[in-house]
């Protein structure tokens, strides 16, 4: 591409990413207001220069803060809103420049306002969290490895390190697929070591930075001040960790003291454990009044830790079951309303009514938490499609190689190496739970296109790029 013709590119991006991003805004205002989670409050809370909560990542609350501007208003929400799904808007019409060659700009738009209006991209790209930007990993980085002989753009890189630094699992998302994309390289005979200089590049500053955000914020010193106490939790509702534990506890100085004092009190529900309030362990991690990171994240580490070592083979059937049971779990709208997110003196309403009591007022009326969206409805159309462009995806990839175009074949495996990636993280160290997965899966349609495209192009002797 010459340089002359790289400089008109962006102003016809631009006019690509309208036909999306209407269809973006215009189920949010549907809704009435931007989307919102439980999880949002936090990031509300720190946007509006307050305190963040110290097991979500300051970096989001910070992108929010450039469009609240200080002002505590229900249309600074909407610029945030806007901001994140413009710019995932513009992400995909640039990755749908490099994937789809032959189409016109107006049948590029077309197809990516389709995919807006039929996939849960809709429903994630303008609510207020950082769900908004997984799928963005997946874009960035495609598009910086796609040429691996050319220097990446400046300034793709820096959208890369912000969608990877504003949820703690983003960087490990942003290894998977790195690895994914240079496999394909290896196998198609490209070059693999611009792919892992970058991606592994960027994932390890996307990782430092938080280190650094986090030290400085919390004074934790990692990339994820929470993930022991996470990792934990659902080791814990296994029986992982319990069992462990009884086995621990049982000598005369034991390696977890602490846990081992509460350990008949801790239950199974790793959902009690995480958020209920009075839970022994939730009161011990959160009810803190020095503001400073979590006295039992060792003793967690060490348990979680130890209970994989103790029983590898029963934690590997787990997590197959989880793993297995995350990569399906792909509807829209799992966002916890309007029960307990429109519920008085909930998360939602304790740190946003914190903030301002109008802006939680101005939520209350919408249709997200009025329960008039119709989920049942949008699931019904949005699920059969995503599920069947997963089962595809890798039938594709595997029986057309040869006929799919080098950067197709990048897209496939770096979307498929993220989709596993994520339901790993989410699945097994987490909960498996369909918001996790459906903000990512709602690439795989995009990817069926893209593969079919090509596969036209090549019966019709258009096959234009690498093939390797």
């Amino acid at each position: 591409m010459s340089g002359a013709h790289a400089t008109r590119q962006p102003p016809r991006h631009l006019l690509v990413a309208l036909g999306p991003f209407a269809v973006l805004l215009a189920a949010a205002l549907y809704n009435g207001h931007p989307l919102l989670l439980p999880d949002s409050g936090p990031f509300i809370h720190g946007a509006t220069g307050h305190s963040v909560q110290y097991e979500r990542s300051p970096v989001y609350g910070l992108f929010g803060a450039i469009f609240m501007l200080g002002r505590e208003t229900t249309a600074m929400l909407w610029l945030w809103a806007i901001a994140q799904g413009a710019l995932v808007a513009i992400a995909m019409a640039l990755l749908s420049h490099r994937l789809l060659p032959g189409w016109s700009a107006r049948q590029r738009s077309l197809l990516l306002g389709a995919l807006a209006l039929v996939t849960s991209w809709g429903w994630h790209a303008m609510q207020i969290s950082p769900d908004a930007f997984a799928g963005l990993v997946v874009i960035l980085a495609v598009l910086l490895f796609a040429e691996p002989r050319q220097g990446g753009a400046p300034f793709i890189g820096m959208l890369l390190v912000l969608a990877a630094t504003v949820h703690s699992t983003h960087p490990l998302l942003l290894v998977a697929v790195t690895l994914g994309s240079a496999a394909v390289a290896a196998l198609s005979r490209q070059a693999v070591a611009p792919i892992l200089g970058k991606g592994l590049g960027f994932s390890a500053l996307s990782i430092g930075l938080l280190v650094i955000v986090n030290g400085l914020a919390h004074e934790r010193w990692s990339h994820a001040p929470m993930g022991d106490y996470f990792a934990f939790a659902a080791l814990q509702q296994e029986g992982l960790t319990a069992a462990w534990l009884e086995a621990s506890c049982a000598g005369d100085a034991p390696p977890t003291p602490q846990l081992c004092a509460m350990r008949t009190q801790l239950g199974r529900d790793s959902q009690q454990i995480l958020w209920q309030r009075g839970h022994p362990l939730n009161a011990a991690v959160h009810d803190r009044t020095d503001a400073r990171p979590p006295h039992l994240q060792g003793e967690m580490a060490t348990a979680w830790k130890g209970a994989i070592l103790a029983d590898p083979a029963g934690f590997a059937r787990s997590a197959i079951r989880d793993l297995g049971a995350q990569l399906v779990m792909v509807a829209p709208l799992n966002d916890y309303c309007p029960d307990p997110c429109a519920v008085r003196g909930a998360t939602l309403d304790r740190w946003v009514g914190d903030v301002d009591p109008a802006l939680m007022e101005n939520f209350l009326a919408s249709r997200q938490a009025t329960g008039r969206l119709p989920r049942q409805e949008i699931r019904m159309l949005v699920v059969p499609l995503t599920l069947l462009s997963l089962l595809l995806l890798p039938v594709l990839l595997l029986l057309c190689w040869r006929r799919l175009r080098f950067p197709t074949r990048l897209f496939m495996a770096a979307l498929l190496s993220a989709l596993l990636a994520n339901a790993f993280l989410a699945g097994v160290f987490s909960e498996p739970d369909d918001r996790y997965q459906s903000r990512i899966a709602w690439l795989a349609p995009f990817a069926i296109v893209v593969a079919l495209a090509d596969l036209r192009s090549r019966r019709h002797g258009r096959h234009d790029g690498r093939s390797g």
